[in-house]
């Protein structure tokens, strides 16, 4: 458990450019602000004695406000005259437009998966911007890419190529796809230059692994797939 993280969340290129964009007009709103409040709390505090319109004339000198007092006061009422610089309605439609969208994905006759029946089903619809911009992907040698489904279907013996794009037309076991009757030819026929070759490959396969055999049903238990279906095969 030490070496387990919590799962990262997860930002679209749209919202790191929202987020970037809504950082700096905060960052130029606290400088506007902070200009006004400045301007205004110098101009507040040297005409007290002629702003008679803000009654600040018939205040007692002692009870007069200071600087510190305008521009704490006025740094408040320039950031809320400000605040519409902030498109705070913007975020709001881009994350009901993302949710749209995830719905019509769900409902798209088209990404139906037929063999599985099951729908598609947007788990999170706040990276919608980002499919079909893959630019790598790093994948196992088997398993992320074919499901650890291995099936034998052509190989080499000598210098001569077995297996034609053909489905087989006899069942076969498991992991095995193979149809070439030229092969089984060879096999038989013991005066055929490329018969050496293919019977030392079939006995190289049926040697030459880390295969276990199940004594109460029979089945080959292996360390993986494509060593199951090399076994298979030579069976």
């Amino acid at each position: 458990m030490k070496n387990s993280a919590k799962a990262s969340y997860k930002f679209s290129q749209l919202e790191i450019a929202s987020n970037t964009s809504i950082l700096l007009i905060l960052a130029c709103q606290v400088v506007l602000a902070s200009i006004g409040a400045l301007t205004g709390a110098t101009w507040n505090t040297n005409n007290q004695d002629v702003t008679t319109y803000l009654g600040t004339t018939e205040v007692p000198e002692e009870d007069k406000h200071g600087f510190g007092y305008y521009l704490i006061t006025m740094i408040g009422t320039w950031v809320l005259i400000f605040t519409n610089f902030v498109p705070i309605s913007m975020m709001v439609s881009l994350d009901w437009v993302k949710l749209l969208q995830g719905n019509f994905m769900q409902d798209d006759a088209t990404m139906f998966d037929k063999e599985q029946d099951m729908e598609t089903k947007a788990q999170s619809s706040n990276l919608n911007e980002e499919l079909g911009q893959v630019e790598y992907v790093f994948s196992d040698k088997t398993g992320t890419l074919t499901c650890n489904i291995m099936e034998f279907k052509k190989f080499t013996a000598g210098k001569r190529f077995y297996g034609l794009d053909q489905k087989p037309t006899t069942k076969q076991l498991s992991n095995v796809s193979f149809h070439d009757p030229a092969m089984f030819e060879v096999l038989e026929n013991e005066s055929d230059p490329d018969h050496q070759s293919l019977a030392r490959c079939l006995m190289f396969l049926s040697l030459c692994h880390t295969i276990i055999i199940d004594k109460k049903n029979g089945n080959y238990n292996a360390s993986s797939p494509d060593e199951l279906a090399l076994a298979h095969f030579a069976k």
